[in-house]
């Protein structure tokens, strides 16, 4: 269809989109289970930079991930091996003994080693701001939309119904009659 004929009905801007956490809070999770992911990464990538760690995590450094990393240096369970640059961020992080202890404990539970997890509520309204049922079209909306099309107004008003309910249409017919034209 075509640009800005599909409006949103009562969402609000960015709706449907998860924003990034400015804090461990925000995120819905423990810093115990952000420190955990970030050990498995430093295990996995010897010499890994605070910057790599937060970028694999999917999370932002600061209020997050150094506060992650300030809980394993506290427990002595990483230290720093080096730098690669300037600042927090560049520091190179390696796994100690007492970690790897630590990390064996933890891959026995889990291996995950991806982007930090988002909670079920947060997934939840993420979904249901992106709900199909939440779009409106009109008569009009769909007309403008199909204008390059000729069809009948029966095709049109099934493809507005299709369209407003965020249910299915099914479309047939032999080859050449435009079903894919129509589909998109």
């Amino acid at each position: 269809m075509a640009t800005g004929v599909l409006e949103r009905a009562e969402a609000p801007v960015g709706a449907g989109v998860a924003r990034e956490p400015q804090s461990v809070e925000q995120t819905g999770l423990e810093l115990a289970l952000i420190a955990d992911l970030a050990l498995k990464f430093i295990y996995y990538n010897n010499q890994i930079t605070a910057q790599m760690i937060s970028d694999e995590m999917c999370l932002p450094f600061y209020n997050v991930i150094d506060r992650a990393l300030g809980v394993l240096k506290k427990e002595e369970l990483i230290e720093v091996a080096g730098s690669n640059g300037f600042g927090d961020m560049a520091y190179q992080y390696n796994i100690t003994p007492k970690g790897i202890v630590r990390i064996h404990q933890l891959l026995e539970r889990t291996t995950y080693t991806s982007p930090a997890p988002v909670t079920l509520d947060q997934y939840k309204a993420v979904i249901a701001a992106q709900a199909i049922s939440i779009l409106r079209v009109g008569p009009k909306d769909v007309r403008e939309a199909m204008s390059d099309l000729v069809l009948e107004d029966g095709i049109l008003d099934s493809m507005g119904q299709a369209v407003n309910t965020g249910r299915s249409l099914f479309l047939f017919g032999p080859p050449g009659n435009g079903k894919t034209m129509l589909a998109e």
